[in-house]
């Protein structure tokens, strides 16, 4: 338990002050709810109309028909998909060079449609104008192949039998917040074929919006909120201010860990277990219980802090020139360069670590551990077999698809208290043997 002179010198803290100053609900709608599935789909479609008064036109949508053009590419290249399947002859149609010139006005997007076969589909995108038809499957889980097939199969039959879609070009992408790319090599044979016909993805072609959408608040469209809001929250694009309360935090987890630890061990529901009582009350301080039930937000924002700030602070008293500059970090991740790639890398000449540990919050008590390979962020062009080889050595996969980005899951369900011990051995090993590949 803290003492009382650790909690009132973290009350006293200007770091925790100006930490609930910037934690605090504004206009943010989405601080207030949580969007359920058919939700997601009703903000969406709503981004995607041009018409409505978002104030980002059509931009929304082009990010969105952009990112599916490109993934096709990379799908067709990595051969997991083929020149003959549905979706890559919409993307051979509109590439990004005439996505970037064509106007997308006439869209419009339906939600919800329920189909003859009982199940409801997400979302459909039909431009008459441009003659597209896009089905999106929009999961917050992960992906099932019965339930793709039989919406792609009522989607082909709906077009064959409607009129006004008939001349359409049809493309399926299926939507999943925490998909990887990487990790379509450990699906089931059954999923991955039913994957050919779509174009799965990420929320990460959200992140332009996010950022225009910021410009747009500074210059007064108060619409614009939303945009950022949801973007903000599919994505973990973060912004300034984020970026800000993620330093605080992890400011106020160094200088005050106990204080912090009493505070954060209330949970995420600080008001019901101050009023109801918790198991955990019984260690934590009458003011840290109060003052955990006042400020939930800053509760929330040092529970998400308290894994990655430690994985940080074990890494920055190892002996070998360990440093801030090879840590970054978020609300829920964290992204860690070994010491032994420093040689490889030039901030100057690229914003990305050329290999990295990336963790990542997948639920409120574990992370999932990936090791991240940027052949195009290696300072010595020349080297990045000798790095490439070096990654095979320690995970095979990393040989596979050389000319991409790589990114491989090292551990799954890592709990928070675990984290900074598994990174750090991790972190160890990683520099060992790049201090070795690269002297040889």
């Amino acid at each position: 338990m803290a003492t009382p002179r650790e909690m009132a010198e973290f009350f006293r803290d200007e770091s925790l002050a100006e930490l609930q100053e910037r934690l605090k609900i504004g206009d943010g709608l989405l601080d207030v709810i949580d969007l359920v599935e058919n939700q997601h789909s009703a903000v969406m479609a709503w981004l995607f109309d041009p018409r409505e008064g978002h104030g980002q036109g059509d931009s929304i949508l082009r990010d969105f028909l952009t990112h599916v053009s490109d993934q096709a590419v990379k799908r067709w290249a990595k051969k997991v998909s083929k020149r003959t399947d549905i979706t890559q002859g919409f993307a051979r149609n509109w590439a990004v060079q005439r996505l970037q010139t064509a106007s997308l006005g006439a869209a419009f997007a339906v939600t919800e449609f329920s189909s003859a076969v009982g199940n409801r589909l997400d979302l459909l995108i039909i431009d008459p104008e441009n003659r597209y038809l896009i089905a999106v499957e929009n999961k917050i889980a992960r992906f099932k192949v019965e339930q793709l097939k039989r919406y792609r199969e009522y989607v082909l039959k709906l077009q064959k039998d409607t009129p006004a879609l008939q001349n359409l070009q049809v493309a399926f992408v299926a939507l999943a917040r925490d998909f990887d790319p990487d990790d379509e090599d450990g699906f089931d044979d059954n999923l991955r074929e039913e994957l050919r016909h779509w174009i799965p993805s990420s929320y990460d072609w959200l992140k332009a919006g996010a950022r225009r959408a910021e410009l747009h608040i500074q210059r007064g469209n108060a619409a614009a909120r939303l945009v950022q809001d949801y973007c903000q929250r599919q994505t973990g694009w973060q912004s300034p201010n984020d970026i800000e309360c993620a330093r605080l935090v992890a400011q106020v987890w160094t200088k005050h860990p106990a204080a912090a630890a009493a505070v954060a061990g209330m949970g995420r529901k600080p008001q019901k277990a101050w009023v109801f009582g918790s198991k955990t009350r019984a260690n934590v301080s009458p003011s840290a219980q109060l003052y955990a039930a006042q400020n939930q937000a800053v509760v929330a924002a040092l529970i998400d802090g308290r894994g990655f700030n430690s994985v940080r602070q074990q890494l920055l008293q190892k002996n070998g020139h360990f440093t801030e500059d090879m840590v970054n970090y978020g609300r829920t991740w964290i992204d860690v360069m070994p010491r032994g790639v420093l040689p490889l890398y030039d901030l100057d000449a690229s914003d990305y670590f050329p290999v990295f540990l990336n963790a990542y919050r997948t639920s409120e008590t574990t992370s999932r551990v990936r090791l991240v390979f940027r052949p195009g962020s290696v300072a010595n062009r020349g080297l990045e077999e000798t790095v490439r080889r070096a990654l095979t050595e320690f995970k095979p996969d990393f040989g596979k698809m050389k000319n991409y980005n790589r990114r491989v899951v090292l551990k799954e369900s890592v709990a928070n208290d675990d984290l900074p011990a598994i990174m750090a051995k991790y972190e160890d090993d990683l520099t060992s043997r790049f201090q070795r590949a690269l002297n040889t």
